[in-house]
This record gives structure tokens, C-alpha cells and sequence, in this order.
């Protein structure tokens, strides 16, 4: 068995593992930026990008070359339920919780995985309903800001809040778009994506029914909701990279025109993007 000690070393190790691979999911990012975005830049420049991404890479290989049984060892011991790590199960190492506290936190325990029991569709119905409603609230917040950037008194102030909500708004609706696409039906089990069809649907006056153009079916109406799901990743990407570019050179402090030039791109595509969504909410 394990003493107390050693599962606290391996709950350590699991927290720097995580930490690894937040940073190098950011620093391969900026370096993948030079390319999405289109940003001019020099050999020196890119050099600077590729060592950190390299020094980071040689880190994290020998970081898990010398804890890898460790690791193993503490993600391949879960506890059942929400058994704590020191219970009378001494194989047990941690907790589901603690593996995905983001999904899994707030979860009773007859809602955690069990791989004798098929809970994948449920799970993925939560997932992709939960996905939408945070869309739906980020896209809320964000359809607030008039501007991303804006120029008071030739101090020019970013706002990084709403940078930061359109951002997270664009990483839920590629989630969710990535998931539809590997996961289909299941994800998404003949349901309309627009809230309340069925409520308007009972509410039809069916003495007007003639009068009126009938309500898309329900297929209908999720292809529609899906293009535009679609088509906001799209232009929030679009405009994401015009933004990024923006701000690296800002931060070196080069290619004035150039920003000059993506400041009035991303504003004016930012307030495309408010008009669209209000049309198609």
C-alpha cells in the first residue's frame, strides 16, 4: 500500500502534469499564431518562438520520464464513487472528481462513469446541452460591447473583457461542432436546437394554420441552427486571428500600418458580427 505521503506526491505530480500541458498548449499556440493569424515577423522573432516551445518540449519528456509510473500508477487507480484516496480501498488513488473536477465536480455519485453501465448517451446529451447553454450566455455577454478596441483621447485601450467572453464563446462552439461531427445522433438525438419549438408548436392557432407558412420540422430547423453555429465560428475565428495579430504588434511595437490597419478590420468585423447574431438569434 501507499502511505500518506506518497499519494500526496502523486497528487502533486498529477497537478505539474497539468501545469505542463497548460503551458505548452499555450506556448504552441502563440508559435501556431505567427501562421494563423498572418503576422509578419523576422527569423529572429520566429527563433525566439521555436526555442520555448523546444525548452518547454525537452522539460516535459523528461518530467514524465522520470514520474511515469507514478502517473500511471495515480490515474489508473480511481476510486469508486467519491471514496476518498486514504478509504480501506488502498489501491485507491483518487477520485473522479479529481480527474475532471470541471465536468465531473458538481456530479452526484450514481451520475459518475461506470463502465458497466451505459451511460455514454446520457453523458453526452448533459455535455452538449451544457455546451449550448454556455454559448448562449458568452454570446449574451459579448453582444453587450459595442467595441473590441477603441480609441479614447489617442490612448488606445483594448477590451480584454470582451475578448476574453468572445474567445470562450468561440471554444465552446468549436467544441461542440467538433463533438456533432464525431458523435452525430448521439450528441444530438433528433432534437431542434431552437429552445421552445415544441411550446410553439402547442400554441399555434390551428385556425390560422392555412393562413400561415408552416413550422420547419424539427430536422429543418437543427440544420439551420447548425450553420449558424457554424458560421459564428467562422467569423469569430476571422476576426480572433486580425486580433491576435493586433496585439503582437502592439507588443512589439512594429508595423504600425499593419495595426493601424487590423484595428479598423477587427472593429469593423465585430460589428458585422453583433448585426448577424442579432438577425439570426
Amino acid at each position: 500500500s501507499l502511505d500518506g505521503d506518497k499519494t500526496t506526491e502523486m497528487k502533486d505530480l498529477w497537478k505539474t502534469l497539468r501545469r505542463f500541458l497548460n503551458n505548452g498548449y499555450m506556448l504552441i499556440g502563440d508559435l501556431q499564431d505567427l501562421d494563423h493569424a498572418k503576422i509578419k515577423y523576422t527569423p529572429e522573432q520566429l527563433a525566439r518562438y521555436q526555442r520555448q516551445v523546444w525548452q518547454w518540449n525537452e522539460g516535459f519528456l523528461s518530467f514524465v520520464e522520470e514520474n511515469r509510473h507514478h502517473i500511471s500508477l495515480y490515474l489508473s487507480l480511481p476510486c469508486k464513487k467519491k471514496k476518498h484516496p486514504t478509504s480501506k480501498d488502498v489501491r485507491c488513488q483518487h477520485a473522479h472528481s479529481h480527474s475532471s473536477h470541471l465536468f465531473w465536480g458538481n456530479a452526484t455519485s450514481h451520475e459518475l462513469p461506470d463502465g458497466n453501465l451505459d451511460g455514454a448517451t446520457s453523458t453526452l446529451w448533459r455535455l452538449g446541452s451544457s455546451q449550448l447553454e454556455r454559448a448562449e450566455m458568452y454570446l449574451s455577454k459579448a453582444l453587450a460591447y459595442e467595441h473590441v478596441i477603441f480609441v479614447p483621447e489617442e490612448a488606445i485601450i483594448r477590451e480584454d473583457g470582451v475578448h476574453e467572453i468572445y474567445h470562450n464563446l468561440r471554444k465552446e462552439l468549436r467544441s461542440f461542432v467538433d463533438e456533432l461531427d464525431l458523435f452525430g445522433d448521439l450528441l444530438l438525438p433528433d432534437l431542434s436546437l431552437i429552445p421552445g419549438i415544441e411550446k410553439e408548436r402547442a400554441n399555434k392557432d390551428r385556425n390560422t394554420a392555412a393562413d400561415q407558412a408552416p413550422l420547419l420540422g424539427h430536422q429543418q430547423q437543427t440544420n439551420i441552427a447548425l450553420r449558424s453555429l457554424r458560421r459564428a465560428r467562422k467569423l469569430l475565428g476571422d476576426m480572433n486571428d486580425d486580433y491576435v495579430a493586433y496585439l503582437q504588434y502592439i507588443e512589439w511595437q512594429e508595423y504600425p500600418e499593419e495595426m493601424d490597419r487590423l484595428h479598423k478590420d477587427v472593429e469593423t468585423q465585430w460589428t458585422y458580427f453583433r448585426i448577424w447574431a442579432q438577425e439570426v438569434e
